[in-house]
């Protein structure tokens, strides 16, 4: 169906500048896992430390994902994967083609055996069967050319080449700058996101952190909280403002459309909204927040210069955490903020322990207990399958890769992959206090096929090998 709309110029962009550098680390960061058990060596070089330049992330995470797919499909156990972003190709370490000033240039490189002359000349073709390079192929599908298609909507180009002895190549050439449009900067996950990979994978130009001591913000984030505070008078807003930049980070908004607009696009902690506002009012605001599955998780404080219970009933009775009634000292209104953070961080903590986390005894909407119901059960479910990664899930869940990210680190503090591997873990200890299991076998009926992982993983979140818990 996309590649359909494709074809028939139906797919619009919603460029916007970005950090193309943080953008891609975060999606090799969900391969990770699947790498390490391939034993796949990964490598991630760039030449900036931060490049701004507009692309569509809906669209640039399908360019990007399709070719890290495209590479585990064709690359060994035990082999190479190398991902290089140049924004000025005279800097980086290997040769590579001259760009244009104006150009940012994305490679994914992956060892094995090399494309024939005839796949090299049709690869970019609707359903290309390949037929050599010494593998049984089911062919390319619509995904390459789907990728070519994507990466011309954005002004740019792709190729592909052999590596003579080593592999073969793909080159996307994107413009860094849009003379023709109005961009806003949006920002993207933090680059301390990255997994450690221990020797497996070599990522230059990273710090890496453990995502134990990443505990400052909701999202697990080393960042302040972000909080979003959506008031109509000018005079308020400001005050409101400068008094929570020393603890927080603030963006704002003047009434409930702009609110919604921002809440949607930069997902922040927390948001504290006025009731009497104009174009959205405070409650219809917070019904519209409520009531989507992007947006229902973030806790919201209203604030009203009425103080009748009925319009207060309202208020809570459509889903607001907290009430503040005006006039009132900004140490209450703290203190409810820090309370709220608290209580998510409390909430991701509970899922991240050991123990057993059941989504309808926690404190969170009805939405997202259905939400996480439903992913929980599908994990169970085919739990055996070593496969099952963000892809499948945010499939089944019918979410974005970025959506689903986003959801599930601020309901339990852990990334999807680590999501799936406490899930997993669990189950593991179940089956070894039954003692009618090896480990091995053990491992093997929750999805892991190295064994060496599946001990580390185990003892990583229990304290002990699973040897520990045989009796």
């Amino acid at each position: 169906m996309t590649f359909r709309k494709l074809e028939m110029g139906e797919i619009k962009l919603d460029k916007r500048n970005q950090d193309i550098i943080s953008f891609i680390q975060g999606i090799i960061n969900e391969f990770v896992p699947l790498i390490r058990r391939r034993n796949i060596h990964l490598n991630f070089n760039y030449d900036s430390p931060r490049l701004i330049i507009p692309f569509d992330s809906e669209k640039m995470e399908r360019i990007v994902c399709n070719l890290m797919d495209n590479a585990l499909k064709y690359t060994q156990e035990g082999g190479a994967i190398k991902i290089g972003i140049e924004s000025n190709p005279k800097k980086m370490a290997v040769k590579s083609s001259i760009s244009s000033d104006n150009e940012v240039v994305i490679k994914i490189f992956n060892s094995g055996p090399a494309f024939s002359r005839d796949e090299l000349e049709k690869i970019f073709d609707r359903f290309y069967q390949g037929s050599s390079s010494g593998k049984s192929r089911s062919g390319f599908g619509i995904g390459l050319p789907l990728v070519k298609g994507l990466v011309e909507l954005h002004q740019g180009s792709i190729k592909v080449e052999n590596i003579p002895g080593q592999g073969k190549e793909f080159t996307i050439r994107i413009p860094k700058s849009s003379a023709d449009e109005d961009l806003n900067v949006t920002p993207h996950m933090d680059t301390k996101e990255i997994i450690e990979l221990d020797q497996i994978v070599n990522i230059r130009n990273t710090e890496v952190f453990n995502s134990e001591t990443l505990n400052s913000n909701i999202l697990g984030s080393s960042e302040k909280s972000l909080i979003l505070i959506v008031e109509d008078d000018d005079d308020f807003r400001e005050y409101l403002e400068s008094s929570m930049n020393k603890n927080y980070r603030v963006i704002t908004g003047s009434n409930g459309f702009e609110g919604l607009r921002t809440a949607i696009k930069d997902m922040p902690d927390l948001i504290i909204s006025d009731i009497m506002m104009p174009k959205m009012d405070g409650l219809e605001f917070c019904r519209k927040l409520k009531k989507d599955l992007r947006t229902c998780h973030i806790p919201l404080i209203l604030l009203t210069a009425k103080a009748e219970f009925d319009h207060r009933l309202e208020g809570l009775e459509i889903g607001a955490d907290a009430y503040l009634t005006k006039p009132f000292i900004y140490k209450q209104l703290d203190l409810q903020v820090k309370n709220l953070i608290n209580t998510r961080i409390l909430l991701s903590r509970k899922f991240s322990s050991k123990d057993l986390f059941i989504p309808e005894e926690v404190y969170i909407s009805k939405i997202d207990q259905e939400f996480l119901t439903k992913a929980i059960l599908y994990v169970q479910n085919n739990i055996a399958e070593g496969d099952l990664n963000i892809n499948v899930l945010s499939s089944h869940l019918c979410v974005s890769r970025r959506h689903l990210y986003r959801k599930i680190k601020v309901l339990t503090g852990s990334s999807p992959v680590e999501f799936i591997n406490v899930i997993r873990l669990r189950k593991a200890m179940e089956l070894l206090k039954e003692n009618s299991h090896s480990i091995s076998e053990v491992g093997y009926s929750v999805g892991y096929n190295n064994p060496s992982y599946f001990a580390n993983s185990f003892k990583k979140l229990y304290g002990h090998p699973p040897s520990f818990f045989l009796k």
